[in-house]
C-alpha cells in the first residue's frame, strides 16, 4: 500500500495524469517515514529469525509491516503448553 498527494496545477490535469501509461511524474519521498517503516519491516524478519532460532519452522504465510499493527502471520500452531518456555 502506497499513499502520497498529486499535485497539479489544474484539478482536471490529475486525471489525465493518471489515466495515461507513460506520464512521466516527480516522486519526493518522506526519508524519516521511509526509514521507520523500512526497520517495520525489518523487524519481521527478526520475528521470522527468532522463530526459526526457536526451532520453531512453521512456515510464514503473511506478512503486515506497517506501523498501525505490524505482524506475522504463520501456517501452523504452537501448543499453549511450549509458549512460556519459548518466551524466556
Amino acid at each position: 500500500t502506497h499513499s502520497g498527494i498529486l499535485e497539479t496545477e489544474k484539478e482536471e490535469d490529475k486525471v489525465s495524469i493518471l489515466s495515461k501509461v507513460g506520464s512521466n511524474i516527480q516522486v519526493q519521498v518522506d526519508a524519516n517515514q521511509r526509514r521507520i517503516l523500512s526497520e517495520c519491516h525489518t523487524a519481521g524478519h527478526v520475528v521470522d529469525s527468532a522463530m526459526a532460532r526457536c526451532g520453531k519452522t512453521l512456515p510464514p504465510t503473511k506478512g503486515y509491516h506497517f506501523l498501525d499493527g505490524p505482524y506475522v502471520e504463520y501456517k501452523g500452531s504452537i501448543d499453549p503448553k511450549e509458549r512460556p518456555q519459548l518466551l524466556e
